[in-house]
C-alpha cells in the first residue's frame, strides 16, 4: 500500500470513529442537545426583539398622545385666559383654570401677567405651585411665536408654557376696510403641570402583558424546539450506525429511514452509495491487478521517448540530425532499414538512408516511391502493406513487408519524410512511439533547416557589409576629393573675377579716359554679372568648408542690434524701386551677445535681402526677441510666402522652390542652405513659418552666450563674412578716395530662393 493511500485510510478510520454510536458522548457533544439549545437561544431572542420593539413603539406613542394633550390643554388656557389677562381681574380666569385643573393628570395651573406677575395659581393637592419664572424664560416666551409652546421636562411631571397675546388694530383703519393692520401684542403668560404617572402606568402594563406573552412564547418555542431536535436527531443515528457498519466491513449497508424530507433523500443517497461503493471497491481490486503493468509499460515508453529527445538536442545540422534519430528509430521499432527524405521546393530527395543503398530510389516512377509521396501527403503516420515487390527497394531488402511512412509536419507545412522497412506490422506502442517521435523530430528538423539559413544569411550579410564599407570608403574619398576641388577651383575663379571688377570699375570711374553712356551702361552690366558669379563662387566656398569641417568660429563680444542696423541700411539700394522701407522693432537697451559677428551678418544679409526680392509690395520688418537664454531674430515679409510641400526642402543644397516664382528671381539654391549651416555653427538654428501667398518669417536663433566660447580664440576684430577682400576692390578704393562723388554700396546679391 502506498504512502497515499495509508494517509486516506487513515482519514476515513477518523470520520468513521468519530460517527461511532457505541462512542460514548457528553451531553454537551450531542446534536440533538445543541440543535436544542440553538432552538432555545432562537426563540428567546425572537421573544425579546419582539417584546423591545412593541414596548418600544408603545412608550413613543404614549409621549406623542400626552405632547399632543399638553398642547391641547394649554393653548386653550391661552386662549380662555385673554381677557382676564389683559383686565387682571380673577373672576375671568378662575373658569378656565378650574376646568383645565379638573384633568387627572393636571397638577398645576398659574396665569402670570406679562411682567411674570402670577395672577391666578390653582394647583392639586399637596401640589407646591412652582416658582416665578426666570427673566430667562420669558425672554424666550416673548421669542417664540404665537401658536408655540415652551416645554421642560422633569422627572415626574412636565412643565408647559404658553405665551397669551391679544390682537390690536386701529379703529379708524378698520373703518375704512383695512384689517391688514392687526398685530398681536403679548400680555401674559400661562403655565400648566402635566403629570408623569399616568401614561408611566400605561406603559408598566404594556410592559407586564409583554413579559407573560414572551413566556408563553418561550414554552411553546420550547416544546418546538424538543420536538425538532427529536425529529431530526434520530435519522442522523440511524445513518451514523450504518456508516459505522460500512466502516467494518459491511459494504452495501442499507437502512430504513421513511421520510419524505431532506433526510429522507439523504438516507437515500447513503443506500445508493453503499450499493455502489461496493461495486467500486470490487472494480478497484480488478483495476488495480492491471495497474502495475499498465504504469510498467508507460514508464519504458516515457524512456524511450525522453532518450530520443536527447538525441536530437545534440546535433544542428540536418544530416547529422536525421542519421541520429533513424538510427533510434531503427533499434527502437525493430526495422530492417530506413532512410529520411527533406523536402524541397515541393519535392523530396533522399538525405540519408540505413539497411539499404541509395540506388533503391533513383527511378522516380519506383512503386515504392509513389506511395512514399503519397504518403507524405497525409499528416498521419501511415503503414503500407505489403510492401510493393515490383520495387527496387523490395529487390534489396526482401525480408521486408511493410513499410511504415511518417511525414514530419511543422506548423502544417512538411519539413521531411522518415520512411522504416518492417519485417512485422507494428504494435501499438511502437506506431504511438514513432507517431510522438516524429512531432518531435520535425521540430528539430525545423530548426536545423533555420539554422543553416541562418547561417547562409550571416555569411551573406559578412559579404554584403564589406562591400557596403567599401563603397563608404569609396564615396568619402570621393567626397573629399570633390570638397578639394570646388575649394580649389573656387580660388582660382575668384582672383580672375576680383580683377574683372576691379577693372571694370576703375574704367567706370575714368581711370583710363571718358566713357561714354551706352559704355557706362555696358561697365555696369560686366560689373553687375562679375559680382553676381563672385558671390556664387563664394558661395560654393562657404558651402565646401561647412561640410569638410574647416570652417572655423571666431567668437567675440558684439552688440547684435547695431549689427541688424548695420543690415537694414546696407538694404537700402535693393528697397529703391520698392513701395516700402525695411523697418525693425528692435528693443532699446544694447543686446551683446558672445558669437561670430561676420557669420551672422552674412546670415542676416541673406534673410533680408531674401524678403525683399520676394515681397513687391508690402512690407519687410526684422523684429528682435528675447526666449529664455536665446535671443531670436525674426525677419518678416508679406511676399510670395512658401507652399508647404517645399517647406523642408528650401534648406536642402541646390534645391529651389517650383513655380514661375523660380523662373522670375532665378537663383542657385544655396543661400538659405549656407545660412542654416551658418547659424548651427554658431550655436543656433534657423527655422521658417510661411502662409502662401500671405507672406514668410525667417527665425535666426542664437545663444546669448556661446557654451564653447572660453575656448575659441577671440578674434581681434569683428571681420567680414569674407575672410580677404579683392586687390582689385582695394586698388578701386585707392583711385576714387578723393572723387567728389560718392563711393557707390554694394549689397551681396541673396542668390538662394525659396
Amino acid at each position: 500500500m502506498t504512502p497515499r493511500q495509508r494517509d486516506r485510510t487513515a482519514t476515513v478510520s477518523a470520520m468513521m470513529r468519530a460517527l461511532d454510536p457505541s462512542r460514548r458522548l457528553r451531553w454537551r457533544q450531542r446534536f440533538q442537545v445543541r440543535l436544542l439549545g440553538y432552538l432555545l437561544l432562537l426563540t428567546m431572542a425572537m421573544s425579546a426583539t419582539t417584546g423591545y420593539i412593541f414596548y418600544s413603539r408603545q412608550v413613543k406613542f404614549v409621549r406623542a398622545e400626552q405632547e399632543i394633550r399638553g398642547r391641547t390643554l394649554i393653548k386653550n388656557l391661552a386662549g380662555q385666559s385673554q381677557l382676564g389677562t389683559y383686565t387682571g381681574d380673577q373672576t375671568f380666569l378662575r373658569g378656565p383654570a378650574q376646568r383645565i385643573i379638573g384633568e387627572p393628570d393636571v397638577t398645576y395651573v398659574v396665569i402670570y401677567n406679562k411682567d411674570g406677575k402670577a395672577l391666578l395659581t390653582s394647583t392639586k393637592p399637596g401640589i407646591v405651585a412652582p416658582k416665578r419664572p426666570s427673566d430667562e424664560t420669558r425672554r424666550q416666551l416673548s421669542a417664540i411665536e404665537q401658536d408655540s409652546i415652551l416645554s421642560i421636562m422633569h422627572s415626574a411631571h412636565r412643565d408647559l408654557l404658553a405665551p397669551v397675546t391679544a390682537v390690536a388694530s386701529d379703529a379708524e383703519q378698520s373703518m375704512f376696510g383695512n384689517p391688514a393692520a392687526k398685530a398681536a401684542e403679548l400680555i401674559g403668560f400661562v403655565r400648566v403641570g402635566l403629570s408623569r404617572r399616568p401614561a408611566q402606568a400605561k406603559l408598566n402594563e404594556v410592559r407586564d402583558w409583554g413579559m407573560y406573552l414572551a413566556m408563553i412564547t418561550l414554552f411553546l418555542g420550547t416544546v418546538l424546539a424538543i420536538f425538532l431536535a427529536r425529529r431530526v436527531s434520530q435519522p442522523i443515528l440511524a445513518l451514523a450506525r450504518g456508516a459505522d457498519d460500512l466502516r467494518q466491513g459491511a459494504l452495501g449497508q442499507q437502512i430504513d429511514i421513511d421520510r419524505r424530507d431532506e433526510l429522507g433523500l439523504l438516507a437515500d443517497s447513503f443506500n445508493k452509495m453503499s450499493a455502489q461503493l461496493q461495486q467500486t471497491v470490487e472494480s478497484l481490486a480488478h483495476l488495480n491487478r492491471n495497474l502495475e503493468q499498465e504504469v510498467a509499460r508507460r514508464t519504458v515508453a516515457l524512456r524511450r521517448s525522453r532518450d530520443f529527445i536527447a538525441l536530437l538536442n545534440a546535433p544542428l545540422q540536418l544530416e547529422p540530425l536525421l542519421d541520429t534519430a533513424l538510427d533510434a528509430l531503427l533499434r527502437i521499432t525493430g526495422a530492417i532499414a530506413g532512410a529520411a527524405f527533406v523536402s524541397q521546393k515541393g519535392d523530396l530527395s533522399l538525405a540519408v538512408c540505413q539497411g539499404m543503398l541509395s540506388s533503391a530510389f533513383a527511378e522516380a516512377d519506383d512503386p515504392a516511391l509513389i506511395c512514399l509521396k503519397t504518403a507524405a501527403a497525409q499528416k498521419s503516420t501511415t503503414l503500407i502493406d505489403p510492401l510493393p515487390r515490383e520495387s527496387r527497394l523490395h529487390q534489396q531488402c526482401p525480408s521486408g513487408r511493410q513499410m511504415l511512412c511518417a511525414p514530419l509536419r511543422f506548423q502544417d507545412r512538411l519539413q521531411a519524410v522518415v520512411m522504416l522497412v518492417l519485417v512485422t506490422q507494428p504494435n501499438n506502442d511502437q506506431a504511438d512511439f514513432v507517431t510522438h517521435a516524429s512531432s518531435q523530430l520535425a521540430i528539430a528538423v525545423a530548426n536545423a533547416r533555420a539554422y543553416a539559413q541562418a547561417e547562409r544569411l550571416a555569411h551573406d550579410l559578412e559579404e554584403r557589409n564589406l562591400e557596403l564599407l567599401q563603397q563608404r570608403d569609396a564615396a568619402h574619398q570621393l567626397n573629399k576629393l570633390k570638397s578639394e576641388f570646388l575649394a580649389n577651383m573656387s580660388h582660382e575663379l575668384r582672383t580672375p573675377l576680383n580683377a574683372i571688377i576691379g577693372y571694370s570699375e576703375l574704367i567706370a570711374d575714368g581711370v583710363y579716359g571718358d566713357v561714354s553712356d551706352e559704355q557706362q551702361e555696358g561697365l555696369n552690366g560686366v560689373h553687375e554679372s562679375a559680382s553676381h558669379l563672385l558671390q556664387l563662387i563664394n558661395d560654393i566656398l562657404d558651402l565646401s568648408k561647412v561640410e569638410a569641417g574647416k570652417m572655423s568660429v571666431d567668437t567675440s563680444r558684439m552688440d547684435l542690434l547695431q549689427t541688424i542696423r548695420d543690415v537694414v541700411s546696407l538694404s537700402a539700394p535693393l528697397v529703391r524701386d520698392k513701395p516700402y522701407e525695411v523697418t525693425t522693432l528692435l528693443p532699446t537697451p544694447p543686446l551683446i551677445i558672445e558669437n561670430d559677428q561676420g557669420k551672422i551678418r552674412q546670415i542676416l544679409v541673406n534673410l533680408v535681402g531674401n524678403a525683399i526680392k520676394f515681397t513687391e509690395d508690402g512690407s519687410v520688418t526684422v523684429r528682435v526677441r528675447r526666449q529664455g537664454n536665446h535671443v531670436l531674430v525674426d525677419v518678416i515679409d508679406s511676399g510670395l510666402g512658401i507652399q508647404p510641400s517645399q517647406i523642408d526642402l528650401i534648406f536642402d543644397e541646390f534645391r529651389q522652390a517650383d513655380g514661375s516664382s523660380t523662373r522670375r528671381h532665378g537663383g542657385t539654391g544655396l543661400g538659405l542652405a549656407i545660412s542654416r549651416k551658418l547659424a548651427q555653427l554658431c550655436g543656433g538654428d534657423l527655422t521658417v513659418k510661411s502662409t502662401p501667398g500671405r507672406g514668410s518669417t525667417f527665425t535666426l536663433s542664437l545663444p546669448l552666450s556661446r557654451p564653447d566660447s572660453a575656448e575659441r580664440p577671440r578674434s581681434k576684430t569683428s571681420g567680414s563674412r569674407r575672410t580677404g577682400s579683392s586687390p582689385a576692390l582695394s586698388v578701386r578704393g585707392a583711385a576714387t578716395a578723393g572723387a567728389t562723388q560718392p563711393p557707390r554700396t554694394l549689397l551681396p546679391q541673396s542668390d538662394k530662393h525659396r
